[in-house]
């Protein structure tokens, strides 16, 4: 007990308190996400019928209504911060005054004119606007916590924008590095032996050398450097933290994974959205987002996702992380045919005009805080915010 009490003790970080972000919702998006929710939800409970006619034979929900994030809360997050003092707030909203927008814009594009030899076509002095499309997953497809749609830039310029507002933020000493959690690596050493003292064992090596490695038995554990986690823009749209104390019995077991009668789950809720991630890529039959498909896809191809870094933030290669859009083209074409197929479109031309500070743990809003609140549902509330293309 004594040499227990003796042992260093790891020093607790305060808590995060606020986070930068990027707003989605306005009053000319908000109708948009209403339409495309509802029709998600008419999606989710069709996909639950197809069990039987009746209610008592539909199939168990992926995952709980609680899930799904009100749209109010629906945003585009850069960073997150531990604001635990007034003044180290006033400060942040101090740096964020500060921030030359214009000028970081200017080399957003200065840049993307370099790689791509085309000036006139990337939207330069242009407000940025996105569509909101398809759908992603994290940790990984077939064991989801969260469901996110993709925000797609035709001009280019929001990532790199955003890493750019981001790195500020880092080196200013308000948002902190996101480093990915890596397990560490065995790796098996091989001795080398004198020859001349082992020549019984000359198979393992060179005849006429001085050296012989001999594979030994021995392993080390190897620690991997930190890895700096890119990037992922992404706006959330069902998450199942907030679902904690309605965990269905079956929740990871609607594809098949009988859970285990009399043991306790302990995690976070996850569900299999590989069905999900099928159906939105492949939405549409034509181009006008207008025919929907019938049925979901019998072919359901998995995200590419490395599970060897221990982490479930990371379900997306380095590379998928820092350009997103690559993974959700307008128009993909299927490999078994020529059909173009068209992904799920949440939102159309989404302005991303400002750039807020807000805190953490969204509030529910009532008809005196805003007019729209029966719609919106929640809200984070904003610290401080700044216009963008003014």
């Amino acid at each position: 007990m004594a040499a227990n009490n003796l042992l260093p003790q790891k020093e607790k970080k305060p808590p995060l308190t606020h986070f930068l972000c990027l707003p989605l919702v306005s009053e000319t998006s908000l109708p948009l996400l209403e339409n495309s929710l509802a029709k998600f939800k008419h999606n989710l409970l069709s996909s639950r019928k197809s069990g039987g006619d009746h209610p008592s034979e539909w199939l168990p929900p992926l995952f709980p209504d609680s899930a799904i994030r009100p749209l109010g809360t629906v945003h585009l997050t850069l960073g997150v911060m531990r604001l635990t003092s007034p003044d180290r707030i006033h400060e942040a909203v101090k740096f964020l005054e500060s921030l030359e927008i214009d000028e970081i814009l200017q080399e957003v594009q200065s840049e993307l004119a370099l790689d791509t030899n085309e000036s006139t076509t990337l939207g330069y002095g242009k407000p940025i606007s996105v569509s909101l499309e398809s759908l992603g997953t994290l940790p990984k497809p077939k064991a989801a916590t969260v469901l996110y749609a993709n925000p797609i830039d035709p001009t280019s310029r929001l990532h790199p924008f955003a890493v750019k507002i981001r790195q500020a933020f880092v080196d200013a000493g308000f948002i902190e590095q996101d480093f990915i959690k890596q397990r560490p690596k065995k790796h098996k050493i091989r001795k080398q032996i004198s020859s001349s003292q082992n020549a019984a064992n000359t198979n393992n090596g060179d005849i006429n050398g001085t050296i012989v490695v001999a594979e030994a038995a021995e392993e080390t554990i190897i620690q991997q450097r930190p890895k700096l986690r890119p990037l992922l823009l992404h706006a959330t749209l069902v998450n199942t933290i907030y679902a904690r104390g309605e965990r269905s019995a079956h929740h990871s077991s609607h594809h098949g994974n009988k859970a285990k009668k009399g043991r306790r789950h302990v995690g976070p809720l996850t569900f299999d959205a590989r069905d999900l991630l099928a159906r939105y890529r492949n939405y549409y039959v034509d181009g006008t987002c207008m025919e929907e498909k019938e049925h979901l896809p019998a072919d359901i191809i998995e995200q590419s996702s490395p599970e060897d870094d221990g982490d479930d933030g990371a379900s997306r290669s380095s590379e998928e992380e820092a350009h997103p859009s690559r993974g959700v083209e307008q128009i993909q074409h299927t490999q078994e045919t020529d059909m173009t197929r068209y992904p799920f479109i949440w939102a159309n031309n989404v302005p991303i005009d400002r750039l807020c500070i807000c805190e953490m743990g969204a509030k529910t809003l009532t008809e005196e805080d805003n007019h729209l609140a029966a719609r919106l549902g929640q809200e984070y509330r904003v610290v401080a915010e700044r216009k963008l293309f003014q």
